[in-house]
């Protein structure tokens, strides 16, 4: 028999892009020293910050699986990324577009040829999320590891087992009280004898089960973060044996059918009080009660499905199949519904992944939308996570032009959400009565909108007439809201390559399309959203879609569209801005929603027949800088502004500095906070450290012109002065880059 080899890395220390960690080198010594210990019997070799880089770790797998080892066994605490290379695991020696071991990588590695007769057992604890990559400049697209991407990447057929946990949302789980990340935390009280079953052996699935629970139990109703537990093990793989004893036996063959008898017996009552009720009666209260108790129900098939072989036996199977059929049923809604916020009123539309109804709150009189998802397809595995995606990925985002999520029901599955009392842009005709300077003042809301989504690593990738909802102002402007995340792109779940994963043919990117490719189905870059964008535009000014292939063809029309009613440079503006937007690869695309804000306030600047190099009052310069960063236009006399997020109040300050051996004017912008903000566990002053390093790598681009100040003690406040300021429109988009910069690095999750 072989010897059993383990590998234990934790990395605090990171090489330069990445920030740093607290528990990862205490995580790797006690999980080492556990693993050494005569009940599991591993030699054990521990790499450890610098120690920890891609060679040596590749090195020690080939050479470990050569060896004919009984079991293998891989333990990493520290960053984990995604990028769109894959979902990584960061080693010490990373670098833009290497951040290290592609998870996939190491575990086939691991494992071997199908043949291969060594168990393997990986553990991955990249929950540590930190503070996360520092920026520099690169258009590459990160965000920290998500559950589904363990998930994704241990879909093998080989011996192998992962039990892993990344983050379940977009919080940090470093918990300084333990010492450890948690999942290690809950994986070491395993270890030491809390998973030891009836046998008193330490199993792969007892561990699993003993991490769950407890994490479970930590997180409560929210569910912050989740252990993975992916790969295929035949048999019952033993990690120690001789502990005492902890867990109880496997559950006898009559608890087995009490369970099914349970279960049938909840579905029994439910259909009896389903028959209670008339028509008026099921209207006005029969189905919000009705969906209450079923959605009870639902949470406790789903407590019970995790139990150890409840999930494959055929009477729990049909059981389940008898429930998703209730909750088939209660997807068929008409008006005067009641549900939990009040009457469903009217249909406002339906799509690819459900319907929108109308709920008004008769004491209130206020209305908020629900969408429910299509009952048709509820057989449709893959459609239903894609829709719980969009609802996820609208929770992750806090933005006046993107409708807010309020409530996820499981049945029927949809979700609450604002109602916005407008048209969408394909019934709203904006082109019809708009002045071409209003039309560009909407897609200026669009893109900010799609720019907070991308600095929060949501892709939309399905930006169309129908999923922006116009809301007119007292003023009559239009302010736009972007809606519908169902195929929004945030955490690489396997996407096949089917029209779930596609958008409308005259707004899709061809990325999205390209020969049924599921790599290139799954494109998630800022590039997919801005095709999508340039096709809005292009029906924003015409009122009718776009064709999808002749993009010449569609740009001939618009520049025809404007020649008479504008100018000249204004027609050659809108052109270039189209063309680049939708060109047909890629790479040659306009790259980030910002380079197209900026290109919209320059048309908006010519429409309007200004002079870029007419000095300005002081007064009225602010007033403009204001309105290019929010689109919204100020009194000159209130030189201040609150972030679309509503984070942080921005205001400006004037004075005469030296430069260069001559005085200019110079801004003093004040990035001020509202409320409290902070990291979770963090100390202030490493927060403190943090958010400076992050405006500093932000100004870099920006200097000499751009410095920052520390700000006054006691609270954090930014300060960044800027000199000289030419004091005229052709100063106002440095400025305006600027702030830009600082507010996305401070506002950074």
């Amino acid at each position: 028999m072989g010897q059993r080899k383990a590998l234990v890395v934790g990395i605090n220390d990171y090489s330069g892009r990445w920030s740093p960690l607290s528990c990862c080198l205490n995580d790797a010594s006690q999980v080492a020293g556990l693993l050494e210990m005569e009940e599991y019997g591993f030699e054990v070799t521990v790499l450890t910050d610098a120690e920890a880089t891609r060679g040596r770790i590749l090195r020690w797998a080939a050479e470990a699986r050569s060896s004919m080892p009984e079991s293998l066994l891989f333990y990493f605490s520290g960053h984990g990324t995604v990028t769109d290379l894959g979902a990584f695991l960061v080693t010490f020696d990373n670098a833009e577009y290497d951040e290290g071991i592609e998870i996939q990588k190491v575990i086939r590695l691991l494992a071997g040829e199908s043949d291969s007769r060594h168990d393997t057992l990986v553990f991955l604890d990249c929950c540590h999320s930190g503070a996360g990559i520092r920026p520099d400049g690169t258009v590459e697209m990160r965000r920290p590891m998500l559950n589904d991407d363990i998930r994704t990447a241990v879909n093998v057929d080989r011996g192998v087992a992962v039990i892993g946990a990344a983050l379940s949302s977009q919080q940090a789980w470093e918990e300084q009280n333990f010492g450890h990340g948690i999942f290690t935390y809950y994986l070491l009280q395993g270890l030491y004898g809390e998973a030891a079953d009836h046998d008193g052996c330490v199993t792969v699935h007892s561990l699993y089960e003993v991490i769950s629970r407890n994490m479970g139990q930590r997180g409560g109703s929210r569910e912050q973060q989740k252990p993975v537990f992916g790969g295929h093990i035949p048999g019952r793989l033993v990690l120690a044996a001789g502990l005492t004893p902890n867990l109880p036996p496997p559950p006898p063959e009559q608890d087995y059918l009490l369970i099914e008898r349970e279960a049938q017996s909840f579905l029994d009552q439910f259909l009896r009080f389903k028959m209670g009720y008339d028509s008026e009666g099921w209207r006005r209260e029969g189905y919000d009660l009705a969906c209450r108790r079923l959605e009870s129900i639902y949470e406790w098939f789903e407590r019970k499905a995790v139990m150890p072989g409840v999930a494959s036996r055929l009477a729990f199977r049909r059981c389940r199949e008898t429930l998703n059929r209730y909750r088939t049923e209660l997807a068929l809604v008409e008006s005067g519904m009641v549900i939990k916020e009040g009457i469903l009123e009217r249909q406002l539309g339906s799509g690819g992944f459900g319907s929108v109804w109308q709920v008004r709150d008769p004491e209130t009189g206020k209305s908020v939308a629900y969408k429910i998802y299509h009952a048709q397809e509820m057989d449709n595995p893959e459609k239903i996570q894609r829709f719980a995606t969009g609802y996820e990925a609208m929770t992750l985002l806090k933005h006046n032009s993107i409708v807010k999520v309020h409530r996820f029901s499981t049945c029927p599955i949809g979700f609450v959400m604002d109602y916005i009392e407008g048209q969408n842009i394909r019934d709203l005709k904006p082109h019809s009565f708009l002045e071409p300077d209003e039309l560009i003042d909407l897609l200026i809301g669009v893109a900010n909108a799609v720019v907070h989504a991308h600095q929060n690593s949501v892709i939309h990738r399905d930006i169309k007439p129908e999923n922006i909802v116009c809301l007119t102002g007292p003023d009559g402007r239009q302010h736009p809201y972007l809606t519908d995340f169902d195929l929004a792109w945030f955490t690489t779940r396997t996407q096949n390559a089917t029209k779930s994963g596609l958008g409308v043919i005259y707004y899709a990117a061809p990325e999205q399309y390209s020969a049924f490719d599921p790599k290139i189905v799954s494109a998630k870059t800022p590039a997919l959203d801005v095709f999508s964008f340039g096709q809005l535009m292009y029906f924003c000014f015409m009122g009718r879609d776009p064709d999808p292939v002749r993009l010449g063809g569609n740009l001939a029309e618009i520049q025809r569209k404007f020649h008479s009613s504008v100018s000249g440079e204004v027609v050659r503006q809108i052109g270039a801005l189209y063309k680049d937007a939708t060109e047909w690869a890629s790479a040659e695309r306009i790259q980030s929603f910002e380079e197209v804000i900026g290109r919209l306030l320059l048309i908006k600047d010519e429409l309007s027949h200004t002079h870029s190099d007419k000095t300005l009052e002081r007064a009225t310069f602010l007033a403009e800088l204001i309105y290019k960063l929010t689109n919204d236009p100020r009194v000159p006399s209130k030189p201040a502004f609150t972030s679309l997020t509503g984070n942080w109040e921005v205001s400006f300050s004037w004075s005469e500095k030296l430069f260069r051996q001559a005085m200019h004017p110079s801004l003093t912008v004040q990035f001020h906070p509202n409320g409290k903000i902070g990291f979770e566990n963090m100390a202030n002053e490493k927060m403190r450290r943090i958010l400076n390093e992050r405006v500093d790598a932000a100004l870099a681009p920006h200097k000499p012109y751009a410095l920052r100040h520390k700000g006054r003690k006691g609270a954090f406040e930014v300060y960044v002065e800027y000199t000289p300021v030419v004091v005229a429109r052709s100063g106002l988009e440095p400025i305006r880059l600027t702030i830009r910069s600082v507010l996305a690095a401070l506002e950074r999750s």
